[in-house]
Formats: C-alpha cells, structure tokens, sequence
C-alpha cells in the first residue's frame, strides 16, 4: 500500500499474512419450564453444556514501513499453534543502518498480559499470568482471566441483576440448599442489595424444604431432594413466601460424598421463577471436571446468575 504526501514523498506500506488464534469458551443452557404437581412426569431436562472453541483465522501483519529516509521492519514470532506474536521492530536509516531496535519477550507457554514495567535503562518488560485461564474461575463476565479472588462466584453477574432489578423497581430472593445462602451472600455484596433484596433462605434440611418452602413430603420422597421437581416447588414456595419479582432455588449434591452412579456429585438443579415464567435447569458440573466442594458450589452460582440474567434480559 503505498501513501503519497503533498511533498510528492511516498510512503510504502507492506503486509504479510498472519494467523490469529480465538478461543472462544461459553456455557449454554437450555430451559424447560416445569410445572408442579403431585403427579409430577420428569420430562426431559435439558443439561447445561460447556463449549469450548479455538478458531483459527488469518489477517494482514505490517512487515515494514518505507519511507524516504529509511524503514521500519517488523517482525513476529512463528508459532503454528498460537497467534504470530510482534517479536522485533527495527528503524533502519537510509542507509539500512539500524539506529533503533526493540525486542519483544513473550511467554508462549501463558495466555493472558498481567503487567507491563519499565526498567532503568528503558527496556520494556512484559509480565504474564502463570496461570492458563481455561479453568480458572477468576474470571470477568466474558470468561477472561482477571486475577480476582472473589471471581469464583463471578461478581459481574449478581451486580448487574441488581442494578437491573433497581433500575426496575423490582425485588429479588433466594432458596439454597447446597449452596448454603451463597447466592444471597454474593447479590447483598453488591452496593444498593438492600433496594432490591427481599429474602434468603438457607433450607438444607428436608424438613426446612416442607416447613419454609411447603415442598410436599410426598414429593421428596418420590424423588428426592435433588430433583427437579423439587426444584420447582422451591422456588414457587419462596415467591409465596417473599413475593419477590425474580425468585432463585438450588438444591444439589456438592460432595465430596452422597452421589451415586446415576446422580453423581455435581448434580444441581436451579429453578428460576420471573413474573410467572418458570424455568429449572439441570446442570453436571462434574463433567467439566469439577469435583472439589467449593469449586462446585462457585460454579452453580455462576450459572445460577447467569441464567437469571438471562432470564431477565428475555422481557
């Protein structure tokens, strides 16, 4: 490509092909609205699915820039299984004599920049997170690594349903089981909960689930506590008793022990309930590799609030 200024000078611009590498990672969940009866037939449950992308994908790299007095060069490092990373930029004069060079190190092995320093004789340093942000929960809204401790519950999900509900004028409650009032502990953190946050319920024990929620008896016997039955008729119990605009149930097995070969640990069922439009999801965080107590009760709060947002975001 070439530029011509006023003075008649031209300008050179070359381009060489280069490889992007994406990696895309979403969660995709899809709903079934169940409706609570003695009777109740489990129709299908969809499960919540984990997806995982890398595209790779081409576009134009600047290789050098001519101009009446000299170049710059440009040049990358060549990594087939990873995006060609600027390594090298060189000024070279008229007489193709180097007068400024600048090296860049990167650590192929890392994904993500964490910090950037300069050092006394002016070289630039570049340092990265050492930890691959693939399962890593501390992550920001668009699965990015972001270095936040408190990132496990993700905090970007129960700000925003709070600030959308205010903005509503609109109230928000909880019904936890396994979860044990993570989800009303995550949404009160956020600064104007009080606005929005009407109740939260902590029911581990069946007996709670009967006497706080009016989950029927019979229904947990017939199919258990972690059911989406119950799931249902928890989250119906708590908008009789909080009548709150968007209500949110959980009941699951986090383990380490309870499961079996056809409820394994990590079995969770959310019920979401918004101005009458009722949804329960049934998620298997075990087969993403979740088996740790925390890192799957972290997990069902991101999806709970992701779902909820969701939700939320359909009126």
């Amino acid at each position: 490509m070439t530029r011509v200024y006023p003075t008649g000078q031209e300008i050179l611009f070359h381009y060489k092909p280069v490889t992007i590498k994406s990696f895309a990672r979403y969660h995709n969940a899809t709903f079934v609205k169940a409706e609570l009866s003695f009777d109740f037939e489990h129709k299908s449950i969809s499960e919540f699915q984990h997806v995982e992308n890398y595209r790779m994908s081409y576009d134009k790299g600047l290789t050098s820039i001519e101009f009446p007095l000299g170049r710059v060069e440009f040049s990358y490092n060549n990594n087939p299984s990873r995006a060609e990373i600027l390594k090298q930029i060189k000024v070279l004069n008229k007489d193709a004599k180097v007068i400024r060079r600048v090296d860049f190190y990167s650590d192929l092995t890392t994904d993500l920049l964490g910090s950037v320093s300069v050092t006394g004789d002016g070289t630039y340093r570049f340092s990265y997170n050492t930890q691959s942000f693939e399962n890593v929960y501390a992550q920001d809204k668009f699965g990015y690594y972001n270095g936040e401790v408190n990132a496990g519950i993700n905090n970007l999900f129960p700000r925003y349903i709070v600030q959308l509900l205010d903005r509503r004028e609109q109230t928000v409650a909880t019904a936890e089981s396994c979860t044990g009032g993570l989800l009303s502990q995550s949404i009160t953190s956020v600064a104007g909960a009080s606005r929005v946050f009407e109740l939260g319920l902590c029911t581990y024990a069946n007996r709670m689930k009967e006497r706080l929620l009016s989950v029927p008896a019979a229904l947990l016997n017939a199919y258990g506590a972690v059911s989406a039955p119950v799931a249902a008729a928890m989250v119906q119990g708590l908008q009789v008793q909080s009548q709150a605009d968007l209500c949110i149930s959980v009941t699951g097995l986090a383990g380490p022990g309870g499961g079996t070969e056809t409820l394994p640990v990590g079995t969770v069922y959310v019920g979401l309930l918004y101005q009458g439009q009722e949804q329960v999801v049934c998620l298997h965080l075990d087969q993403f590799g979740l088996q740790e107590r925390n890192a799957i009760r972290n997990g069902v709060a991101i999806c709970a609030f992701g779902m909820a947002e969701q939700l939320l975001m359909e009126e």
